[in-house]
């Protein structure tokens, strides 16, 4: 059951997103139930077993899914930060950047998704490492993924291709501890991948522009299809697009890393 908190934040979102959201609140309730088997008190259990282990060594038991690698004293800049919602916004204080926030599932309508990471400048090459589980905790599939120095917004495109209706988990990691890889900073969600149906699919194919197709993926709370799309948008560098980003991260409470760079990567 919804607390009224989170009641609160979903209307929240459906209002900042330049009016774009009438249906956003009850899309990402949806959205959070189609994975409650598996992500009931914000809980995954990250044992990797059998054929496939990440390579970082992650072995974590009841570990909260998290789209923030922990706090910081300085800006949010230096945080790993999956760009999924999450259950409270990062936030600069006089402390520094707040505490981890917890993950929420996500939609997707893509066979193999593009998920976006804001990555942190490193002084020397840095590899990631994202990793796609079923619902048992078994690695379908890990990608090694050399990284761009400067940092930024990243999006990683997945290697497998997705089910209909099935729930995956993920974990993405920077492995820059090799001697103790449980200490790598590291963020987890859950995603599944839905059937539109055939009036989404014509809508978006009638769309007239990028910005109308996200309006319809948001309408139907298709928050991966809508971010690779306003991502998309962002590349052509107007005003208009620049904010389109910035109120879409902060209305996910993301605002804190919506002025990292794009950085062509990953995919």
């Amino acid at each position: 059951m919804m607390t009224s908190l989170q009641h609160l934040r979903l209307i929240s979102i459906s209002i900042v997103i330049m009016g774009w959201l009438p249906g956003w609140a009850m899309a990402q309730v949806q959205a959070k139930s189609l994975a409650k088997a598996d992500s009931e008190a914000a809980t995954l259990s990250l044992v990797v077993a059998k054929n496939e282990d990440p390579a970082d060594g992650f072995t974590g038991r009841g570990s909260p899914s998290r789209r923030s690698s922990g706090g910081s004293r300085g800006d949010c800049s230096a945080l790993l930060v999956a760009l999924v919602p999450g259950d409270t916004a990062l936030a600069v204080s006089e402390a520094g950047c707040s505490l981890p926030s917890s993950s929420e599932p996500a939609l997707t309508t893509a066979a193999m998704p593009v998920l976006w990471f804001h990555v942190p400048a490193h002084t020397a090459p840095t590899a990631g490492e994202f990793a796609l589980l079923d619902d048992t905790q078994l690695a379908l599939s890990v990608q090694t993924i050399t990284l761009p120095q400067e940092g930024g917004i990243v999006g990683i495109q997945m290697d497998t291709e997705l089910d209909i209706d099935r729930t995956y988990n993920w974990v993405f990691s920077l492995l820059v501890n090799p001697r103790k890889p449980a200490d790598n900073p590291r963020v987890a969600g859950t995603l599944q991948r839905v059937n539109p149906g055939a009036d989404v699919l014509s809508e978006i194919n009638g769309a007239e522009s990028l910005q109308q197709q996200a309006e319809i993926w948001l309408s139907q709370g298709i928050w991966h299809n809508a971010l690779t799309t306003v991502a998309t948008l962002r590349q052509s560098e107007t005003e208009q697009t620049e904010q389109q980003w910035q109120d879409f991260l902060g209305s996910a409470g993301l605002e804190a890393i919506a002025d990292a760079p794009l950085q062509d990567c990953c995919r």
